[in-house]
């Protein structure tokens, strides 16, 4: 489903963009006014994936309420109010997202994040330069590690490290 949604949505803004080329110079839509970049599209998106509400949360609401084994498996979770990011990273991206991403990539339409968005932002960001950093310096070590660790402690504001710095501090021994 999030293929063909995210499909979708690259169609119709080189649709409106009356653009039928493929990828040029790492951009997905290039015209003489307008160029949209992959990192513009995943930004979009990020933007206006959706989060479920507390109340959208319905144990009961599953076609497996009879068979405990699929319902084990299939078990959902109630989403908590405004740090749903940490649940759910940037939101949940489907069909109800298409024209308000589209507008926003063609410059239509104004995104105001949602008090859930900008708990969301700085949490998602900062896992993302750490998973760049990881990557990029790929096997590690200890030594490594604790090099990577402090790099992306210098990186952060200080809500984030009291969060989340001490996870990083914790030595998993696999061995």
């Amino acid at each position: 489903m999030t293929a063909g949604v995210l499909s979708k949505i690259i169609l119709n803004v080189r649709f409106n963009c009356n653009y039928t080329g493929g990828i040029e110079n790492a951009s997905l839509v290039k015209t003489g006014d307008k160029k949209i970049t992959n990192n513009d599209f995943r930004d979009a998106v990020n933007r206006t994936a959706i989060y479920w509400s507390t109340t959208s949360w319905d144990p009961a609401n599953t076609p497996y309420i009879n068979d405990p084994e699929m319902l084990l498996l299939t078990a959902n979770a109630p989403m908590l109010p405004l740090v749903s990011g940490i649940q759910n990273g940037w939101g949940v991206v489907d069909e109800s997202i298409v024209n308000e991403t589209v507008g926003i990539l063609l410059g239509k339409k104004e995104w105001t994040p949602s008090l859930e968005k900008q708990l969301a932002e700085p949490y998602m960001n900062a896992i993302y330069e750490l998973r760049k950093i990881i990557w990029e310096n790929w096997p590690l070590d200890d030594s490594d590690y604790n090099r990577i660790v402090e790099e992306w402690k210098q990186r952060q504001t200080p809500a984030i490290l009291d969060r989340w710095g001490h996870i990083l501090e914790k030595q998993i021994d696999y061995n």
